[in-house]
């Protein structure tokens, strides 16, 4: 039996319930995320190495207003980053954003 769009919408919400979230700034609003992804590492750029950082975040759909841009900036564990990809595949899932440190600009 399939799920009607409410009945996801309404799971989602207790996912975002029933785990830990973390608050991630997008354009002055504030949302409860779940980090559920991580890479530190480094590239190679003038001057030499630099760091980078990308960290994947799901916002809850029932919360967000406006889709957030690519390229917007964030504040994320009172860092800053940018809006490197936003996935928004489905309308009744989370939308995926992925946050880069802003030492890559």
């Amino acid at each position: 039996m399939a799920l009607t769009n409410a009945q996801l919408l309404s799971d989602q919400a207790i996912v975002f319930s029933d785990f830990p979230t973390e608050q991630v700034t997008i354009s002055g609003t504030t949302y409860n995320a779940l980090n559920i992804g991580y890479a530190n590492g480094s590239i190679y750029d003038e001057g030499g190495k630099v760091p980078v950082v990308n960290l994947r975040l799901a916002l809850n759909r029932n919360d967000v207003t406006a889709i957030p841009t690519r390229g917007t900036t964030a504040t994320y564990s009172s860092q800053s980053f940018r809006i490197g990809e936003v996935q928004q595949d489905d309308d009744n899932s989370p939308i995926i954003i992925t946050l880069e440190n802003l030492t890559l600009q």
